[in-house]
C-alpha cells in the first residue's frame, strides 16, 4: 500500500482507463475478466491484498459503490478459483483424488463455472441484487450520506437502495430529534 502511494500507481491506472474513453460497464468487465485471470493463478487472499489498493479507487472514480465492488471482488475472484484452466482448487481436488483423471475434474467443475457466470452478470446488471442486505443494515450515529458509500452511478441507484437509504435517513432524523 505504501507503494503503490509512493509510485501513484493508482493515479497512472485512473488517468489511462480515463483516456480509453469506453463505457463504465466496459472497464468493469475487462477488470472481471482480469480478476477471473489473477483468480484461476493466484490464492484470492493475494489477489485482493495486491489489487484492492490500485484497483478500489478505479472504480470509485467509474462511480460505482464501494460495498457493491467488494461483494463482486470476492465472488469474482473465488469464480476463478474452479475456473479451468489453472484454478488452484481444481489442482487440491486432483491432490486428493490422484485416481480421477484431471479432464473429469474438470467436466464436473464446469456446470459450477458456468452457474458463477451467470451469477456474476446477474450482479453486475442489477446491483440491487447486491445491495440489498447491506441496504437494511441501520447507521447509528453518522448520517448515511456522510458514510462515503453513496452510489454515484445511476446504474447502482436502484429503487431497493432508495428505498433503504429514504427508511435509514428517517430513522438518523428521529433518533437526533429524540436526542
Amino acid at each position: 500500500s505504501f507503494f503503490v502511494g509512493v509510485s501513484a500507481l493508482t493515479e497512472s491506472a485512473i488517468a489511462f482507463v480515463a483516456g480509453l474513453d469506453w463505457s463504465p460497464l466496459a472497464i468493469m468487465a475487462l477488470i472481471l475478466v482480469l480478476y477471473l485471470l489473477l483468480g484461476s493463478l493466484m490464492e484470492s487472499f493475494a489477489v485482493m491484498v495486491i489489487t484492492v489498493p490500485i484497483v478500489t479507487p478505479l472504480v470509485t472514480k467509474l462511480g460505482y459503490d464501494v460495498v457493491w465492488w467488494g461483494v463482486i471482488m470476492l465472488c469474482v475472484v473465488e469464480t476463478g478459483l474452479i475456473h479451468p484452466p489453472f484454478g488452484l482448487n481444481v489442482f487440491v481436488l486432483k491432490s486428493m483424488l490422484p485416481k480421477v483423471p484431471l479432464w473429469t475434474i474438470y467436466k464436473g467443475v464446469l456446470p459450477f463455472v458456468a452457474a458463477d457466470l451467470v451469477k456474476l452478470v446477474l450482479l453486475v446488471i442489477f446491483p440491487a441484487i447486491t445491495m440489498w442486505l447491506p441496504s437494511t443494515m441501520r447507521c447509528r450515529g453518522t448520517m448515511p450520506a456522510q458514510s462515503g458509500h453513496s452510489p454515484r452511478h445511476p446504474m447502482l441507484l436502484s429503487q431497493v437502495t432508495f428505498a433503504a437509504r429514504r427508511r435509514s435517513v428517517f430513522a438518523w432524523e428521529r433518533s437526533t430529534a429524540s436526542a
